[in-house]
Order: C-alpha cells, then structure tokens, then sequence
C-alpha cells in the first residue's frame, strides 16, 4: 500500500508517498453455532486484511459432513467482512470438520478451519454441553437461537418477543425497548424469523424486542437465583465505544472478563451484523452476568441458561 509521509524542509512541507510494509497478515475466522442431529445451526466467517481492515471479497465454505445451503457454499463479504451459511445435520458423526478459504483476487488465498463436536441428544435439556472447566465464551457472531453453543441444552431462553422479561429464575436492571420507545428496535435478526436479512423487521407477530438500560457504561446485569444454571449466555445488540463481559461463578468469584471489543458499527437502530454472543460456564454455577459499554445506551437480547 502507498502511505502519505509528512517531512519538514526548510521551513516547507513535503509530502512522500512511500510503499509500506503490511503490519499483519491477513486473517480469516470461522465459528459455528451447537450441531444437533436433526438441527441447523449457523457457520459464520469474518475476514481482515493485511493491515486491519475489513476484509472483501469470497469465501467458499465446506463441511465433510451434513449438509451446508449448496454444499460448498461460496459466499460474499458483507460491509463488516463477515457472511453466514446455514448448516444441517441428519445424522452426522461425533465431529463436524468445516473448511473456509477467502478468495482475494490476484493475492494468495486465506484459508481456516473448524472442528465442532456433535451433540449426542436433542430436546430440551440435558443436550451434552459440559460446564468443566469454569470458562467464558465468545464473543461469536450470532443471527439467531442456531448461533448458540449451548444447542439443545438449553432450558431457560428469553427473547422478549412477548414484550415482558419473565426468564424464570432470572433479574436484571435492564428495560424491554417496547416499553419505552416502539421505534427503538435493535433485536436479534433471527426474531423476524429470517436471519439472513441483515434486520428485524417489526410487526404484529415479531416484535423485535430487547432489554435497554440509557447508561452503557453501567450495563446491564442478569442475576439468576438458585438452583443456578451452570452455563448462561446472553447477546450484545448495540451500544457505542467498546464492549466488556464478565461473569461470576455460584460462589460470587468472577469467572472473568473479556473485553474490551470494539463491536459497535456507529449505528443505534435495526442493524445486526455487529450482535455478539457472551457466555459463561461453571461447575459451581453462575450467579450473574455483566455486559458494558463505554458510550452511549446499551442493549442485550436472547438471554439463556442451563445445567
């Protein structure tokens, strides 16, 4: 690339373009949603450039076994250097392989690869997800229900689509956006029922709901009462600055921290593109989680647990 220098010279300004080294190399990355027999789950990839910035382009993306939408599916790069593909799994082996590589036009390609493990049951819960070691999870790019690594052990799931917050064992100090604004509306893109439109479209049946709370740097808490879930997630919709999580285990010690995330888009309505999956697991329990941001609102959505 060509970067434009500023040198003093006897009192004047020259200007010299000098060809830069890249600082980094190019990246692509390749995440998946729980597979579940019978189930779909969401392959996401995000790509970036040589020098940090969002990636363009293809991607073609292969699974050696289920079935991807086209199998081999080839797709194109949004404006966040990120893409998705549906994924589907009758009955596939014990582990899922899947294999990105980013076409970038003249330059060598970049390539990636996933190893998922399938779930050994379906229903609701008591679907396999294992919460040893204690640990944090994400953040993941995450379009619906799909996107999240709990699959079908899930037992306590709130997307505020009924416009109340009522997660049985569950509180938290945030507000559902309907309550205060209708035209406030930055939910989970899968609530309109098609997660590939880049937005929730509101309506009678989809209210694209969300938990808001005005002071992104205070954030928004979700505390759960015994008998706690051992594992629990929630996803970041919007917000500006950058996003941190953390959470804390039944004995109230902090599992960790993740952040900070420069996730905003510099967009405060209906886009879903930046939304990211948070979670935490723990053998002790988790007693509450905790998401911020450094400017601005904040709002969460898709809240879920088990044990």
């Amino acid at each position: 690339m060509l970067r434009r220098c500023t040198l003093p010279c006897l009192g004047a300004v020259v200007f010299l373009f000098v060809a830069c080294t890249p600082t980094a190399e190019p990246t692509l990355e390749i995440t998946a949603g729980s597979i579940v027999p019978g189930g779909t789950t969401h392959v996401h990839v995000t790509a970036t450039d040589e020098s940090g910035r969002i990636g363009a382009g293809s991607v073609k993306i292969t699974a050696d076994d289920g079935s991807l939408a086209g199998d081999g599916a080839t797709v194109t790069l949004d404006a966040y250097g990120t893409a998705a593909v549906d994924f589907t799994c009758p009955s596939c082996a014990e582990r899922v392989t899947f294999t990105a590589a980013w076409t970038r036009g003249s330059k060598p390609a970049v390539t990636a690869s996933l190893g998922v493990v399938v779930l050994a049951t379906t229903g609701s819960g008591g679907g396999g997800f294992n919460p040893s070691p204690a640990r944090l999870l994400g953040p993941t790019p995450y379009l619906s229900k799909a996107d999240s690594p709990f699959g079908a052990s899930i037992i306590g799931f709130e997307d505020l689509e009924d416009s109340v917050f009522d997660l049985p064992g569950a509180t938290t100090n945030g507000i559902v956006t309907s309550t205060l604004t209708s035209s406030l509306i930055d939910s989970v893109d899968g609530d309109d029922g098609n997660p590939h439109d880049g937005k929730c479209v509101h309506s009678a049946a989809h209210k694209c709901d969300s938990l808001f709370f005005d002071t992104g740097s205070t954030g928004i808490t979700i505390t759960f009462s015994a008998p706690l879930p051992t594992f629990a997630g929630l996803v970041w919709t919007d917000g500006e600055g950058v996003v941190t999580f953390e959470a804390f285990d039944g004995n109230g010690a902090k599992i960790g921290t993740s952040g900070p995330h420069a996730l905003p888009d510099n967009s405060l309505d209906n886009t879903t593109a930046e939304d990211r999956f948070f979670g935490a697991a723990s053998p002790s329990g988790v007693s509450s989680l905790h998401v911020s941001n450094t400017m601005g609102g904040i709002e969460v959505d898709h809240i879920q647990y088990g044990r």
